[in-house]
């Protein structure tokens, strides 16, 4: 759990016109071999539905990327067309937002929407083909005063990862591109350097958090504490 901060908050004012773009990656294990649902982020609160600004979560294993209008009933919404493997292993996600949820569709060679509403979704260093969906009436994210979870929904019950998640970047006003989301991948646990630009990657300076820990979510709740402890399993760097 991460306090409030303006730094965590992707808008310039009310209207969806002043929304900024911004970019998560981090590396989960989930270390279960039965079905799970958690969250990937979320910045909202448990005791008011109307604190919410944005979240990605698990479900059936298709990944959801959601931003919202103070509550969960007004949001944006992109998500994977398709479930993947996620269970005992490492994966690596991306989500980006470019800061127009009124940007037409993008499609991939092949015809396939890979950016929709402004918003993509990355697993192992792959954009993915999403759909999309709309509920209430969005008019752009607010600067609320909720905190940012990592591992959990704060909004919703029994989304709490049993697992690991690690290397959390996050960036404010900055849309990650395709071969900047690739380069952070390939380069594997602990490798890449936000910090520093690359040829592919110029997001330095947007930087706002990066956490390099190694977390082990046996959680009851959402609201209980996290215990860091050592990775037993590092990611495999890819070839």
């Amino acid at each position: 759990q991460i306090p409030d901060s303006n730094d965590l908050t992707n808008t310039t004012g009310s209207g969806d016109s002043n929304d900024l773009p911004f970019s998560f990656a981090m590396w989960v294990k989930a270390s279960t071999t039965a079905n799970q649902n958690y969250g990937f982020f979320e910045k909202g609160s448990g005791t008011s539905s109307n604190q919410q600004e944005y979240r990605a979560f698990l479900l059936s294993g298709k990944v959801y990327f959601d931003l919202y209008t103070n509550s969960t009933a007004n949001y944006k919404r992109s998500n994977t067309k398709t479930a993947h493997t996620y269970k005992n292993t490492w994966n690596h996600y991306a989500f980006t937002f470019n800061g127009d949820v009124n940007t037409g569709n993008a499609y991939d060679i092949n015809g396939n929407v890979i950016q929709s509403r402004g918003m993509s979704i990355y697993i192992n260093g792959q954009i993915q083909e999403i759909g999309s969906g709309t509920g209430g009436s969005y008019t752009g994210m607010n600067n609320e005063s909720s905190d940012l979870f990592i591992g959990n929904l704060i909004s919703g019950s029994s989304y709490d990862l049993l697992g690991y998640v690690t290397d959390v970047m996050y960036w404010q006003d900055h849309e990650l591109n395709y071969r900047a989301v690739n380069d952070i991948y390939a380069d594997g646990l602990y490798s890449f350097n936000p910090k520093k630009n690359a040829c592919d990657y110029s997001g330095n300076s947007k930087l706002k958090l990066w956490l390099q820990c190694d977390a082990d979510y046996t959680i009851s709740g959402v609201q209980s504490s996290t215990t860091y402890v050592d990775l037993e399993t590092e990611p495999a760097t890819p070839a």
